[in-house]
């Protein structure tokens, strides 16, 4: 029974971290170049949670769970036109990259802004990288094309700075922002970059799957509950009756 217990309180606690990362998610449906989490819940053992299997004539023991690792998914969001000459969306691989006081940072949102120096810049204000470092745009009209150079008159004045990090090396700083691990070496350029300008790259978090999800895990979380209430009643109840003897 006391095992019991903790299958089940551990159950209810995976369960409520799963909560917790399907809600960011949720929150960040419509934030652009967002990438949703994916959490692992893993068995007693540690690794992946495995089905269970009923071998005849052994008792089917149930299995703790643990809220274990948490997972990107890169996967590409939705592209959608705006119109807008200083949104910019990588149809391809590798990420924009971008200067922040604590650093380079790594994004896929591409909802940029001139600033009051004519720098590009995200709209947290870090500035936008190119071959030549800062990207300034100039007065007047500017082209980026499909690989990434930034023409003004027909004339390239600069390139934007792409990136193809290992996925496993990145470590998200908050909202769409990247950066790399301590240990991780610097990543080499992009390949396959494909630029649209006037185009940004959605979320690619699905809103009515992620609310799918989160109703599914409140679910489980609300049975795990459900037992443990049960649990400690019998297992009170016990206590009386052994006390009496």
């Amino acid at each position: 029974m006391i095992s019991g217990l903790y299958v089940a309180a551990s159950g209810m606690m995976a369960q409520m971290a799963k909560m917790e990362v399907l809600s960011q998610n949720l929150a960040n449906a419509g934030t652009p170049g967002f990438k949703g989490d994916l959490l692992v819940i893993e068995g007693g053992r540690r690794g992946p949670l495995q089905p269970a299997v009923l071998v005849e004539g052994s008792p089917l023991t149930p299995q703790p769970v643990r809220a274990g690792r948490r997972v990107t998914d890169f996967s590409r969001g939705l592209i959608r036109q705006t119109e807008n000459p200083l949104d910019l969306a990588n149809n391809g691989s590798g990420f924009f990259v971008v200067q922040t006081p604590r650093g380079v940072r790594y994004t896929r949102a591409g909802n940029f802004a001139v600033g009051a120096d004519g720098s590009l810049q995200a709209l947290d204000g870090s500035r936008v990288q190119g071959k030549k470092g800062e990207i300034r745009v100039p007065s007047g009209r500017f082209v980026v094309d499909s690989n990434g150079r930034i023409l003004v008159n027909g004339q390239e004045i600069d390139r934007l700075r792409m990136i193809d990090p290992d996925p496993a090396a990145l470590i998200r700083e908050g909202g769409s922002l990247f950066t790399l691990k301590p240990s991780a070496e610097a990543p080499p350029p992009a390949k396959g970059v494909e630029i649209r300008q006037g185009y940004l790259e959605g979320s690619n978090v699905d809103p009515v799957v992620a609310m799918t999800q989160l109703m599914v895990s409140l679910r489980a979380s609300e049975a795990y509950q459900k037992a443990l209430h049960a649990l400690d009643q019998s297992l009170n109840q016990a206590a009386s009756e052994l006390s009496r003897i």
